[in-house]
């Protein structure tokens, strides 16, 4: 069962974070894209992640992931942005149903669950966005070497998560006895 959650910020107008992802008869694969609060209307750039991650097949292959650069340079020169109007994380999966094989890769902070064990991704509220390494495709190939595949065998669930899913709380939520 696939299940998304999506909860506001108190000290945000907006949610930053944007999901998508994609289901075949033998894989499900997306990404959870969690924008910078220092950013330009980063709720944007997390989207506009997901707009352009969700073109591609399994997005952690770093061919697609050279094009997806080459997508995000055209938009930032096609509207005048730089990368401060693009600062999101990235947090990427491919789940082979057959197999039981998870790939994840994590572009910044975030958080993931592997047959309930938790995997944090800290980097001290400093998160190394893609953003800071798009200039040229040189460096952001030496960005994504940094940032390899993590593969999980024999797993029966998972979760894909950005940072905010520690501050959701049961007291955030109004529970109405029936």
């Amino acid at each position: 069962m696939i299940s998304t959650l999506n909860v506001r910020s108190q000290t945000h107008n907006s949610c930053e974070d944007s999901i998508f992802f994609k289901e075949s008869s033998s894989y499900i694969w997306g990404g959870v894209f969690d924008g910078c609060s220092t950013g330009v209307k980063s709720h944007w750039a997390s989207q506009t992640f997901a707009y352009v991650f969700s073109k591609y097949g399994n997005p952690l292959i770093d061919s697609n992931l050279i094009d997806i650069r080459r997508d995000l340079v055209s938009i930032m020169e096609t509207l005048g942005l730089n990368y401060m109007n693009m600062l999101s994380t990235c947090v990427l999966f491919c789940y082979s149903k057959k197999d039981k094989l998870l790939d994840v890769r994590v572009f910044g902070d975030g958080y993931y669950y592997v047959n309930n064990v938790e995997y944090e991704i800290e980097q001290n509220n400093i998160p190394d966005y893609m953003a800071y390494h798009i200039e040229s495709t040189q460096r952001f190939k030496d960005f994504l070497d940094c940032y390899p595949v993590k593969t999980y065998e024999n797993v029966s669930s998972f979760q894909i998560c950005s940072d905010g899913i520690k501050s959701i709380s049961i007291d955030q939520f109004h529970i109405t006895d029936l």
